[in-house]
């Protein structure tokens, strides 16, 4: 038995004698044989087989254990890790897990059971407390069981203003090519400092930035995106591991590390999933008014609709001028006329506006809620879009 960093490794290194103690693993546990079958019908490697995880357990009457075991497969839910020595089931244990970014992930989670194997090598089935990202450490890894009662998305409803940050004009101009899939609006930054003070002024969507951008060599890029507002989500471009900052190794709900060289597709993938966690990604892609089925009052709902476009213009203008009177007047108007037109979700966003208008004072701290509303806007439409019945004349009024 040697150690390492204080983990001890009992186990063999000869490739052979681990593949013999992974067959016969198999053979012991059902749980086991049910997971390498799955993977093979999938015409995929079993994940993370074989892979060195230091491991610590907490026992239940006390004291602590450091081992380097062998994994057999691991899922997002949890593993099977050969161990050895017997584990109570409830055992609770913290996961380290090595990822391609350089960096070691602490996950925790508990003993589900303990299966004898041989000699002294036992199966230890552990779950995790939530859900790990397994391509934090497998690259291209989808978790799809996650997914499953997921409605299928379609990169082309997401919307929004998208900034791309990334010294090197190739690698922007590839990832503007690659948000073609989508409707998001790319802008390409080749400054950190000059994006962040655009972020400081403007809302954007989503940021994809380069990892290893200057200066930001404490405070950490995902930081500095922080502190400029940005509230939204943060693609972080990893290209050397070792270079990535502390700050930046542990991504939040919000946020996500991409390694480099990547694929559109995982482009796409890391943006859809950081976006189904943005409220504002849930609006629908068109909006119609409640009021469509009424017939006579369809050539007014077509009216309202280009006066609430010409406000949405009114709206951006007065943003890029920081005219702070015009922009409470357009949401004013919109919030006292969208319901009664059937667009309940105009009034509600520009409610939340001028709410943040007034408490702010000044355009630069409302730029999430006057987004809001474009956003609203620019997904409205006429009658005659759905199919709506054919325009009628309204009605002469009595005078």
């Amino acid at each position: 038995m040697n150690q390492d960093d204080g983990f001890s490794r009992a186990l063999p290194d000869n490739e052979a004698r681990c593949e013999a103690l992974l067959a016969q693993a198999e053979r012991c546990s059902s749980t086991l044989a049910k997971l390498l079958a799955d993977a093979r019908e999938s015409a995929v490697a079993p994940p993370m087989r074989k892979a060195r995880w230091r491991t610590l357990f907490i026992h239940p009457g006390g004291g602590m254990s450091r081992c380097v075991d062998l994994v057999a497969i691991a899922t997002p839910g949890g593993a099977c890790l050969l161990h050895a020595g017997y584990v109570h089931p409830s055992t609770r244990c913290t996961l380290h897990i090595p990822t391609h970014f350089g960096i070691t992930d602490q996950i925790e989670a508990a003993v589900a059971s303990c299966t004898h194997v041989s000699g002294n090598v036992h199966l230890c089935e552990v779950r995790f407390d939530t859900r790990y990202d397994l391509s934090r450490c497998i690259k291209g890894f989808v978790d799809h069981e996650s997914r499953e009662d997921e409605q299928p998305a379609d990169p082309a409803r997401i919307t929004g203003r998208a900034m791309i940050i990334d010294d090197t004009p190739l690698d922007a101009h590839l990832l503007q090519a690659h948000l073609g899939a989508t409707r998001l609006r790319p802008s390409l930054f080749d400054s950190l400092p000059r994006a962040l003070d655009r972020l400081r002024r403007e809302l954007y969507h989503i940021v994809v930035c380069d990892a290893h951008l200057e200066p930001a060599s404490r405070e950490g890029v995902i930081s500095l995106l922080r502190n400029a507002g940005h509230r939204g989500p943060i693609v972080l471009l990893v290209g050397d591991p070792r270079s990535l900052r502390e700050n930046d190794q542990t991504p939040g709900a919000m946020e996500t590390l991409l390694a480099k060289p990547f694929s559109q597709e995982q482009v796409i993938a890391s943006i859809l999933s950081l976006m189904r966690k943005d409220n504002g990604a849930d609006l629908p892609s068109t909006i119609s008014s409640d009021l469509a089925e009424q017939t006579h009052l369809l050539p007014l709902i077509r009216d309202y609709v280009k006066a609430a476009k010409a406000h949405e213009q009114s709206i951006r203008r007065a943003m890029e001028s920081e005219d702070f009177a015009a922009a409470r007047a357009a949401c004013q108007e919109l919030r006292e006329t969208g319901g009664s037109f059937g667009f309940s979700k105009i009034s509600e966003a520009a409610q939340a506006a001028v709410v943040a208008l007034d408490a702010s004072m000044a355009i630069h701290e409302s730029l999430r809620e006057l987004d809001f509303v474009l956003e609203v806007l620019a997904r409205i439409v006429e009658p005659d879009e759905l199919g709506g019945p054919a325009a009628q004349e309204p009605a002469a009024i009595n005078s």
